[in-house]
């Protein structure tokens, strides 16, 4: 493991796998949406500084700037816009109006221009549409993704109008993204899946299905978007094939905008709890399992499937995270007995290599930046998901007293507690599933991946405040940190350190800016307007540090051979554009070389802050060719006495999917699959194959 300290460093020391539909194709799956980069407001030469020179803001006094104009009727995605008051824009969205014209081609509709004219459907005609700023919108990177327009007659519902505002933001989610006034007509923008003819892609409802082990996979995903919906207050209550599309071995959730948004806790449960069982039926039905006549008939696959469905039917899920549990513990039960997972499970293994740099800059005396990589895997026969890693960047705040402690502190507190309450659980577990089946279920890790992660940054939170306590001042730090497990991922995120994914040329920001700044931005507020105003980019209104609770922005989504992704700090960022960013990540040949050439690119560019980079990079693990080599000798295992052997691990994972049956599923996402890998800054790239 390297956790790094640059304050005592030299400053030079600077793919998942396919959904497979019934047919047989095998197809790669999953995306990720991000929030493309956004032009931070310079100062002009007569601006002048608010008194304040601290770059923690209260968040009553981040909304409170923010939210002193009115707001324009455009919703703009995002978390700021979850935070906006919806009183009057909901109810001027809520007054019936009539339908004009049909819109031609070219006209604009808030901050999208129609590019499709004249479609007409069973819920009326409808626009497609592209954003004026496809920079802002980078989740259009998803196969078949494009938006839609269609005109709202009898005005928005309140919860239409909350919707679009909470800007929910999920690789699988098909969202409403706007509501629109023009020429005193109401229009509804929102996500759709189209094939390459610009046909809207069917739902899962009008037949195809999935192998069993293939809807395991995306039950995760789509039981991980219920429990972004259901942490913002929404349930679905429309879960059914109807609403899960697959296009290009990508899985994605609708009905979105119909979703009820629950008022208390005690009028959540049961709604939560509903979609949890509703979703674990569909996807025995998309696995098509549900006809199979009894548990012992099928593949290990199928009983299993089969049972979670059944535990659906029968009400047994209370949230959506057991859910997830249940469908990852299955798969991960299944590829430790070895059981028929199919050539695209088990070849899933992913080789990550990692490093980092990082500068003092040209203008600061001290280093407040830290980062961390640690990196761990084990290879043997159970090793499906493995490696596990955590990778994070921390921004000491420079207005606070002693940062970089503060950085410290964050960087070292996240790895251990990383460490001590998923990796090393997971690292272990699957040994214990060689003796006795039942008894490695109940005693399955107790965490997921983006739960340990959040649990970590909280714990680092209260090192944090203690420390503040302790001198009597208050101190703080950004944490961006991304965990992974196989081919699962998660971020946690708090304040203005960013993380990117480069994928398929594509470069999506995944995190939000919490500065005052950003809010403001997203909020479009007319303040901005004014040349002699001048809000510092630095103040923040959420980090590690300012208050004794907080809770990370969490993101879950799914890596895959090709992917790059970059952890930085503001003094990064903020010298370098988003195209200059991705250019460096699509060009470099190492980690090392990436991370080495952004800060140095930094610091060309001004230098103004410290700036670090941790750049990780995904990559298939190399193949065995000595498989073929015997294949091409007429090797046979049959004859070489294997078919004993065989038996012996299906009779192992009948076993296992017995244990299964009826036992609840323990909190665990990604099970098992770890090692240990030590990433050096001063030694070659980490490389976990």
């Amino acid at each position: 493991m390297d956790i790094q300290d640059p304050q005592n460093t030299p400053d030079d020391t600077k793919g998942d796998p396919g959904l497979t539909s019934a047919t047989g194709a095998t197809e790669q799956t999953d995306t990720v949406a991000g929030v493309a980069d956004t032009d931070q407001r310079q100062p002009t030469a007569d601006a002048q500084p608010p008194a304040t020179d601290s770059r923690a803001a209260s968040a009553d006094e981040a909304a409170g700037l923010a939210e002193t104009a009115p707001l324009p009727v455009l919703q703009s995605r995002g978390e700021a816009a979850a935070t906006r008051p919806m009183a009057d824009t909901v109810a001027d969205m809520a007054q019936s109006t009539s339908a004009g014209a049909p819109l031609p081609v070219g006209a604009e509709i808030g901050d999208y221009r129609i590019v499709e004219s004249g479609a007409v459907d069973a819920r009326g005609p409808f626009y497609v549409a592209e954003p004026k700023d496809a920079a802002a919108h980078p989740e259009e990177a998803a196969p078949g993704l494009r938006y839609i327009v269609r005109e709202l007659t009898n005005g928005a519902s309140d919860q239409l109008a909350h919707i679009v505002a909470m800007g929910l933001r999920h690789p699988v989610l098909l969202t409403p993204v706007a509501l629109a006034r023009e020429d005193g007509r109401l229009f509804l923008v929102s996500m759709e899946i189209a094939d390459e003819h610009g046909v809207r892609v069917p739902p899962m409802s009008v037949g195809e299905r999935l192998r069993p082990v293939d809807a395991l996979r995306a039950g995760i995903e789509l039981a991980d978007a219920l429990a972004t919906m259901h942490r913002n207050g929404l349930a679905h209550l429309h879960i059914s094939p109807a609403e899960v599309t697959l296009y290009d071995g990508r899985i994605y959730l609708s009905g979105v905008e119909d979703a009820t948004l629950a008022a208390t806790d005690d009028e959540a449960r049961p709604l939560f709890a509903r979609d949890a069982n509703f979703l674990a039926r569909t996807m025995g039905v998309i696995g098509g399992v549900l006809d199979t006549p009894t548990l012992d008939e099928g593949t290990s696959a199928q009983r299993s499937l089969r049972e979670i469905a059944l535990r659906g039917e029968a009400s047994a899920f209370t949230r959506a995270e057991e859910l997830a549990e249940s469908f990852a513990l299955t798969l991960q039960m299944l590829a430790s007995a070895g059981a028929e997972m199919g050539a695209d499970i088990r070849s899933v293994r992913l080789a990550i290599t990692a490093d980092a740099a990082t500068t003092v800059g040209l203008v600061r005396a001290a280093n407040q930046d830290a980062y961390g990589l640690a990196c761990f895997n084990v290879y043997d026969d159970a090793a499906a998901d493995a490696p596990v890693g955590v990778f994070l960047v921390a921004d000491g705040m420079g207005g606070e007293a002693h940062g970089e402690i503060a950085s410290r502190l964050v960087v070292r507190n996240v790895t251990a507690e990383m460490t001590r309450q998923f990796t090393l659980p997971t690292t272990s577990w699957p040994a214990q599933t060689v003796f006795d089946p039942a008894e490695a279920v109940a005693n399955a890790p107790g965490v997921t991946l983006a739960q340990a992660l959040e649990l970590a940054v909280k714990e680092a939170n209260r090192q944090t405040r203690a420390f503040g306590q302790r001198l009597k001042a208050t101190t703080g730090s950004t944490v961006t940190a991304l965990a992974v497990s196989g081919a699962r991922a998660a971020i946690a995120h708090l304040g203005d350190s960013r993380a990117y994914l480069l994928r398929d040329n594509q470069l999506l920001q995944l995190t939000e800016d919490h500065s005052l700044l950003a809010r403001m931005e997203a909020v479009k507020h007319p303040m901005l307007e004014d040349p002699n105003f001048l809000v510092p980019r630095s103040v923040l209104y959420r980090s590690v540090g300012q208050e004794d609770d907080v809770s990370p922005d969490m993101m879950e989504f799914a890596i895959a051979p090709g992917d790059r992704l970059l952890l930085c700090s503001d003094g990064l960022w903020d010298e370098l554009a988003p195209q200059v960013i991705g250019q460096v990540m699509a060009e470099a040949s190492s980690p090392r070389s990436c991370a080495r050439d952004l800060v140095a690119l930094a610091n060309a560019s001004g230098g103004n802050d410290n700036s670090t980079a941790v750049a990780i990079f995904i990559e298939a693990e190399a193949e065995d060719d000595a498989v073929e080599q015997r294949a091409a000798r007429g090797f046979s295992a049959e004859t070489q006495g294997d078919a004993s052997a065989d038996a012996a691990e299906a009779e192992r994972a009948q076993d296992i999917g017995d244990a299964l049956a009826g036992a609840e599923a323990p909190d665990t996402e990604d099970a098992p699959t770890s090692a240990v890998e030590d990433a050096s800054s001063s030694e070659p790239p980490t490389s976990a194959e």
